[in-house]
């Protein structure tokens, strides 16, 4: 039956039917290869920072635990895959992050790995040390005595000023509140701009 096919087709004919059909299957598994295992990677860069890169730090349960610099508008479903997790990250409940949530500058990646070798994922703030090396700025509501210390231009006068000004106030609604302090007027304030601000503003 088959040779009779083949006779009624010609060479060219059939040579052509057989390419199609291997065709339709090897295509689809080409796809699938590349992208699972050579699709390019997020752009990440591990070295020294760069203008306009957002700094994030992983660590936990993971090999490649350090700062990366990131360019803007990669997710986090780009950086598990970089890690080589992305398949093992398993959500614990609602209120684990998604995925596609863009990377924000200055945060913290810290992955869990359990016994059933399923990775859990939580984002966090970078300590507020690491990110004043880094140049960004800290949060002045959450900042403890010992960080706000460690930023220029303020000692720890002046940080037990700014916590007891915070604590009598409920929080700062914008950086310009710090001038109520003693001693923080506005060219003090605009140094401390570059290190200081209130989240949500």
């Amino acid at each position: 039956m088959k040779r009779g096919i083949r006779n009624n087709l010609g060479d060219s004919q059939w040579h052509g039917a057989v390419l199609v059909a291997l065709s339709a299957l090897v295509i689809p598994a080409l796809i699938h290869f590349y992208q699972e295992h050579i699709r390019p990677a997020p752009v990440i860069l591990s070295g020294l920072p760069a203008e306009g890169c957002l700094a994030v730090e992983v660590d936990g349960d993971v090999e490649q635990k350090g700062i990366y610099f990131i360019r803007r508008g990669q997710r986090l479903s780009d950086l598990l895959s970089m890690l080589g997790i992305g398949r093992s990250y398993q959500a614990r409940d609602a209120s684990s992050p998604d995925l596609s949530m863009p990377l924000d500058d200055g945060i913290r990646i810290h992955v869990t790995t359990g016994n059933s070798q399923r990775s859990s994922i939580a984002v966090e703030r970078m300590a507020a040390s690491k990110r004043l090396a880094l140049s960004r700025p800290i949060d002045v509501n959450r900042a403890s005595l010992e960080e706000l210390i460690l930023v220029p231009g303020i000692g720890e006068k002046t940080a037990l000023k700014i916590i007891a000004a915070r604590n009598r106030s409920g929080g700062f609604r914008r950086l310009e509140d710090l001038m109520k302090i003693k001693g923080i007027k506005r060219k003090r304030l605009a140094r401390l701009k570059t290190y200081l601000y209130v989240e949500g503003v």
